[in-house]
């Protein structure tokens, strides 16, 4: 209790606080300082821990928790229960982090009015609120999954940059030409690539872990792999982020439900790290090999099709019937139509092939003919 200017009597509360968004960057800190700042107006102590890009700072000890009387959660991507266990026993407010930076005032309002007291999966009863879905319970239907998915896009991040950045100082290493294999261009090139590979089974990976938990990571993250391996699928592209979304959510809510799940004691102890990550791997590749990876990469195929001819056609580029020879396919000549999309360059009448790559059949980028009747016919 302590005396305000009024000389009335307050009780002078003890907060922690947890704040994250999916990019790490903005509204982390923004929330954090945000609530810091009315703490202080308001006479009460706080302490904040942010979990940002840079990981997480300002930690909340076990003594900060014990200390608190209350806690505020606000997430911008979905939480774990492992991340949530400490809090257990502790009044909890679970907020957005736009929330607290729209009306960090009316935040503050709402903790002694709608504050529960957190269970931690494995200590309360079933009727309380646990672990992810007590994190997401102000959030239900779309707007829960997509917190979990946002979960998997600020680990996918780091992937996204870290990769990209090295692909564009390999490329201007070279003078945006082919790196030559054993040079330093050469090694930041296949660096970025395995940026890029990894970034699909993050994203999966870690949205299955923000609804269910480590249990669901391994699961997740292999089928997420697999449905981008067309070689393995035979089909003609992976299953990309469409597919690796669809396998985190079906991972992540499938093991949430296969945790339910009562075994003898002495099968306990096997479940999370043996049990539930054998079975949900081998249903996931099944499911992945014969559903998910086709369907998905035929319909990935489809839009990047779509999208490739929407842009040239909005460019201004010309559509043509080509006629090709037996060198092109299968030793027979016959008309494509519009099939293969040339720049028309210079007073010469020249083609250059724009696409090389028309119906997953490669052929070398080039100029053909000299003239303005070089096997090409304009529409």
């Amino acid at each position: 209790m302590v005396l305000n200017k009024r000389g009335e009597f307050i009780w002078k509360k003890k907060l922690a606080a947890v704040t994250n968004c999916p990019a790490g960057i903005a509204h982390t800190y923004m929330s954090a300082e945000a609530l810091q700042r009315e703490a202080e107006k308001r006479g009460d102590t706080m302490k904040v821990e942010t979990q940002g890009s840079v990981g997480v700072e300002n930690e909340l000890t076990s003594e900060n928790i014990a200390q608190a009387d209350y806690i505020i959660i606000a997430a911008g991507r979905g939480m774990s229960d492992d991340e949530l266990r400490r809090f257990n026993g502790k009044k909890v407010l679970f907020v957005d982090v736009s929330d607290v930076l729209r009306d960090v005032s009316s935040t503050m309002d709402r903790l002694e009015r709608e504050a529960r007291t957190y269970y931690a999966q494995d200590e309360g009863n079933d009727d309380q609120p646990t672990g992810t879905s007590a994190a997401s319970r102000h959030k239900r239907g779309v707007a829960g999954v997509f917190q979990h998915l946002m979960n998997g896009v600020s680990f996918m991040i780091p992937f996204v940059t870290a990769g990209g950045i090295l692909l564009a100082i390999s490329a201007a290493l070279v003078g945006g030409g082919k790196t030559v294999e054993g040079s330093f261009a050469y090694l930041l090139e296949q660096v970025g690539v395995i940026g890029f590979d990894l970034m699909i089974p993050i994203l999966a990976g870690y949205t299955a872990y923000s609804i269910a938990d480590k249990p669901a990571l391994a699961p997740a993250m292999i089928g997420a792999w697999l449905a981008n391996q067309a070689d393995i699928l035979g089909t003609k592209g992976g299953a990309g982020f469409l597919g690796a979304i669809l396998v985190g959510l079906l991972v992540g809510y499938f093991v949430r439900w296969f945790k339910k799940f009562k075994l003898p004691k002495s099968l306990t102890p096997l479940m999370s790290f043996l049990i539930i990550p054998t079975v949900s791997t081998l249903l996931i590749a099944v499911v992945v090999f014969y559903f998910i990876g086709p369907v998905i990469a035929g319909i990935m195929l489809a839009l990047t099709t779509f999208f490739k001819f929407y842009v040239i056609i909005q460019s201004g580029h010309h559509l043509c019937d080509y006629w090709y020879d037996d060198s092109f396919r299968y030793g027979r000549s016959y008309q494509q139509d519009c099939l293969s999309i040339f720049l028309r360059h210079g007073c010469t009448g020249k083609c250059l092939l724009f696409w090389d790559s028309c119906f997953d059949h490669s052929y070398s980028t080039g100029c053909f003919g000299t003239g303005d009747n070089d096997q090409a016919k304009f529409v």
